[in-house]
C-alpha cells in the first residue's frame, strides 16, 4: 500500500511540475505577444511621425499661388533709338510661345 502511496506522490510531483512548466510557458508566449504588439505600434508611431514631418517639409509657410506679374519681363528699352525701331526690338524681345511641328 505504501508502494501505491509513493507512486501517488510522484505522479502529483510530477504533473504539478509540468503544470508549472506549462504556466511558463504560457507566460512566456503571452510577453512575447505583448512586446511584439508595442514594437509594432512603436513602429506605426514612428511612421505617422515620419509622414508628418515630411509632409510639413514640403508644405510652404504660407499657401502661396502664382500671379502673372511673376512670369512678366520687363526689359530695357534704348531711348536713343527712334520710334519704329522700339517697336522692332520690342516684337524681338517678345518670346515666341508658338509651337511648330
Amino acid at each position: 500500500m505504501e508502494n501505491h502511496k509513493n507512486i501517488t506522490r510522484t505522479f502529483n510531483d510530477e504533473h504539478d511540475d509540468d503544470e508549472k512548466k506549462m504556466e511558463i510557458f504560457f507566460s512566456l508566449i503571452r510577453s512575447f505577444r505583448e512586446a511584439r504588439d508595442r514594437r509594432q505600434q512603436e513602429l506605426a508611431e514612428m511612421e505617422t511621425a515620419n509622414k508628418r514631418r515630411k509632409l510639413h517639409h514640403f508644405q510652404s509657410p504660407s499657401s502661396s499661388s502664382f500671379e502673372h506679374q511673376d512670369f512678366h519681363v520687363t526689359l530695357p528699352v534704348n531711348q536713343h533709338h527712334n520710334h519704329k525701331h522700339e517697336e522692332e526690338e520690342d516684337d524681338d524681345d517678345k518670346l515666341n510661345l508658338k509651337l511648330s511641328l
